[in-house]
C-alpha cells in the first residue's frame, strides 16, 4: 500500500514547475531520515500535465490526532523531540521548510514524519527567501514583516512554527489565528 500525491498541471507555469521540481529534489536529497517522508517514485500522467509522487502510506496527520484529544504528555514530548530532530536534519542541509503545520506532520505508531516540501527553499537562494508563504497562524513574525528579515532568521521561522504546533498540542487551540492575505 502506498500514498499518491497528484500534482495537477505540475508544469502549468514557472512557479508551479519550480515548486514541483524543488519538492522532488529536496525529498530525494533528504531521503533516509526517519522523520521525513520517503519519496518512493515519480510517475508522469498520460496527459503529460500531471505528476504522481508515490510515498509510503501513513496513518493520519497531527491535526486529526490533536483534535481527537488522545495525546498524553509523553506523546507530545516525543512528537516535539522528533520534530526538532527532523528540523535539525533539514536545516543542516540548508533547507527551510516554510510551511510547518499539524497537517504537514504525519503521525505513525513509530514517530512523526514531516511532509509537503512544496514551499521549501534553500537558505542561500535570496530570490525565493523573502516571498511570503506558509499557513497563517504558523508563520513567524520575520516572514510577516519581510523587511526585517535576514537569511539567518529563516531556520528560526521553522522553529517558531514548531512552537505554535506545540502550543496547539498542549491547549488544543491555535496560538495565533491568521487570515489568508495577512
Amino acid at each position: 500500500l502506498v500514498a499518491l500525491k497528484k500534482v495537477y498541471d505540475a508544469f502549468q507555469n514557472s512557479t508551479d514547475a519550480q515548486r514541483t521540481y524543488r519538492e522532488v529534489m529536496y525529498l530525494e536529497h533528504l531521503n533516509g531520515h526517519e522523520n521525513i517522508i520517503r519519496l518512493l517514485s515519480i510517475h508522469r500522467a498520460y496527459n503529460n500535465k500531471d505528476l504522481y509522487l508515490v510515498f509510503d502510506l501513513m496513518e493520519t496527520d497531527l491535526h486529526i490526532v490533536i483534535r481527537a484529544k488522545i495525546l498524553k504528555p509523553i506523546h507530545k514530548q516525543f512528537i516535539l523531540y522528533q520534530l526538532f530532530k527532523a528540523l535539525k536534519y533539514i536545516h543542516s542541509a540548508q533547507i527551510i521548510h516554510r510551511d510547518l503545520k499539524p497537517e504537514n506532520i504525519i503521525v505513525t505508531k513509530d514517530s512523526p514524519i514531516i511532509i509537503d516540501f512544496g514551499l521549501a527553499t534553500i537558505a542561500d537562494e535570496p530570490k525565493y527567501l523573502f516571498v511570503r508563504c506558509g499557513t497563517p497562524g504558523y508563520v513567524a513574525p520575520e516572514i510577516i514583516n519581510i523587511k526585517d528579515m535576514s537569511t539567518k532568521s529563516l531556520p528560526i521561522s521553522d522553529v517558531f512554527s514548531a512552537g505554535c504546533i506545540f502550543y496547539y498540542m498542549i491547549f488544543n487551540r491555535h496560538l495565533f489565528m491568521g487570515k489568508t492575505g495577512q
